[in-house]
């Protein structure tokens, strides 16, 4: 993943994501140059008993390409952190990062999103099944598809790891906002983006590992970089800092918190 530059395609596989400062935190939010025409439903393949998958369609999307738009409901009694869907050759997994996001609770729904299958018409995704291949719960437990559940965890395993290798920039950041102001997070989205992409024994990560370091250094050079482009005084630069140092020691807990029930 990079960071600018993407496909149309790159982006709405990304789920399109944009970040929206609501009150302290950064949530993501689809954002669609218009709004795709709904073409028909699909049939649902669900690999579990828990997520149910509602208003599957096909719709077009700009650039002449096709995406599948989705809900999917928890209809059981556990808390769920994550879930795999997949359509012909195209896969992609929704996480819940707590305390940002609590998760899906029994009873609630999760809100629309879109997958673009590449290079397919509406016509060829008539003939594509859509899948729930998988499904993450609070308590460390899973269901569905076993690759795909261990694809939902090594996303976590590398956020983990990601987040370990902040940590030193984040602490030196936690002084240096003090009196520094600008220059301490610009220093601090420096520091992030020289950080390594490598796994625990020095190799360079790959596949959904490399995609959860991404995933978490991503995120907060973007919360970062939203404090310097909007141009907030030297005392709201020092409180929106503690407030993402806060929250990132929160989602460090709870993801090491999940890591461990799931060996179990």
């Amino acid at each position: 993943m990079t960071y600018g530059g993407q496909s149309l395609s790159d982006l709405y596989r990304m789920s399109l994501l944009e970040r929206a400062i609501i009150g302290a935190a950064f949530l993501p939010i689809i954002v669609l140059a218009q709004e795709p025409s709904r073409v028909l439903e699909l049939p649902v393949n669900n690999r579990t008993s828990d997520l149910i998958a509602d208003q599957v369609a096909i719709q077009a999307v700009p650039a002449g390409e096709s995406c599948i738009s989705y809900i999917v409901s928890n209809q059981g009694s556990k808390t769920v952190l994550g879930y795999g869907i997949t359509a012909g050759t195209s896969t992609a997994y929704q996480e819940f990062l707590p305390p940002v996001h609590p998760g899906l609770t029994s009873g609630s729904a999760d809100r629309e999103r879109r997958l673009v299958v590449a290079g397919a018409s509406p016509q060829q995704l008539r003939q594509q099944t859509f899948s729930i291949s998988a499904v993450i719960f609070s308590d460390g437990t899973a269901e569905g598809d076993p690759d795909a559940i261990k694809d939902l965890i090594t996303l976590r395993q590398g956020r983990l790891l990601a987040h370990d290798r902040m940590q030193p920039v984040l602490n030196s950041l936690s002084v240096t906002i003090q009196t520094a102001g600008v220059r301490a997070i610009t220093d601090a989205v420096s520091g992030i983006r020289n950080l390594p992409e490598s796994n625990d024994a020095g190799m360079p990560a790959s596949g959904r590992l490399l995609s959860g370091m991404r995933d978490s250094y991503g995120e907060l050079i973007y919360e970062l970089q939203s404090i310097l482009d909007n141009h907030l005084s030297a005392d709201m630069q020092r409180l929106a800092v503690s407030r993402i140092l806060a929250r990132q020691q929160a989602t460090q807990t709870q993801i090491q918190k999940y890591l461990e029930l799931a060996r179990k």
